[in-house]
Formats: C-alpha cells, sequence, structure tokens
C-alpha cells in the first residue's frame, strides 16, 4: 500500500515537473521523493 502511494504520488507529479523545475526547493523535494519510493520498492521485492 505503501509503495503503490509513494509510486501513484510521484506518477501524479511527473506531469508538474516543468512547470516546478524552475524552483530548485520542488525539484529538491520531488527527487527526494523519487528516491525513497524506489528505495521502498527495492525493499518490497527483497522482502
Amino acid at each position: 500500500m505503501y509503495n503503490y502511494f509513494c509510486v501513484s504520488y510521484f506518477l501524479t507529479n511527473k506531469n508538474n515537473i516543468n512547470l516546478i523545475y524552475s524552483d530548485s526547493r520542488y525539484h529538491l523535494t520531488l527527487m527526494v521523493l523519487y528516491m525513497l519510493a524506489k528505495g521502498t520498492m527495492l525493499l518490497g521485492l527483497l522482502f
């Protein structure tokens, strides 16, 4: 459930990357969320 939430959250916000790319803070937040989503997906595969 948590993995699905992270992935769906990132996918829904993926369309807004071009709009908020100019603001480095938002871009950094998206990158952190993306890394967290990938990390949880990898952990989900391991366990």
